[in-house]
């Protein structure tokens, strides 16, 4: 199995706008250019090989390993918030 390095930077950008389903709202959440956030996204795929979003003039719409990818991101974020804000760790 190929060991692919991700940018978080480009997780995030997918996350955002797989939250939103739209370019233009996660170019705003995250505070740069729309093409950025499209840019972002596509090093994301090329990097893993694999097309995470579809892409068209009214919509947007996960593929099935976005979807997955997704659903493990949120899964990360919300165990991220658990070790630094929960009840976690009290130490």
């Amino acid at each position: 199995m190929k060991e692919v390095s991700l940018d978080y930077r480009y997780l995030k950008a997918f996350r955002v706008t797989a939250r939103h389903l739209n370019f233009s709202k996660a170019a705003e959440e995250l505070g740069i250019a729309q093409s950025a956030v499209s840019r972002q996204i596509k090093l994301l795929e090329d990097s893993v090989g694999e097309q995470l979003i579809v892409r068209s003039s009214k919509k947007v719409v996960l593929t099935e390993k976005g979807e997955a990818l997704l659903a493990e991101l949120d899964k990360f974020e919300e165990n991220a918030q658990n070790i630094f804000f929960g009840h976690m760790n009290k130490t």
